[in-house]
C-alpha cells in the first residue's frame, strides 16, 4: 500500500424471486445503525472507509408494491484494519 491508495468496500445483493425488487442499505457506526441508501432498485453499496474498526453492513429487500418495511433481508460483519 503506497501513500494516497484509497480502498473502497463493495457489497452486492443477490436474491431469487420477486416483482420490481427494491434494496435499502444501512451501515452500523459507533453502534448505531445509519441508514445510507434509501429503497432504490440499486443492488449494490459501495463506501470508502476512512478509519479501522469493526463495520456492520443490513441490506433490506422488498417488492417495489408491497406496502412493507421489508420482505427479506441480510447483515455482514467485517473489519477494517490498518487505514
Amino acid at each position: 500500500r503506497g501513500l494516497g491508495d484509497v480502498y473502497k468496500a463493495a457489497f452486492d445483493v443477490f436474491n431469487k424471486g420477486g416483482k420490481d425488487v427494491c434494496y435499502e442499505f444501512y451501515l452500523m457506526r459507533n453502534n448505531t445503525w445509519e441508514r445510507v441508501q434509501a429503497y432504490s432498485r440499486k443492488k449494490y453499496y459501495s463506501f470508502i472507509p476512512f478509519t479501522a474498526g469493526k463495520y456492520k453492513i443490513l441490506a433490506l429487500v422488498k417488492s417495489f408494491y408491497k406496502k412493507v418495511n421489508y420482505e427479506d433481508y441480510d447483515e455482514l460483519s467485517f473489519e477494517v484494519k490498518d487505514i
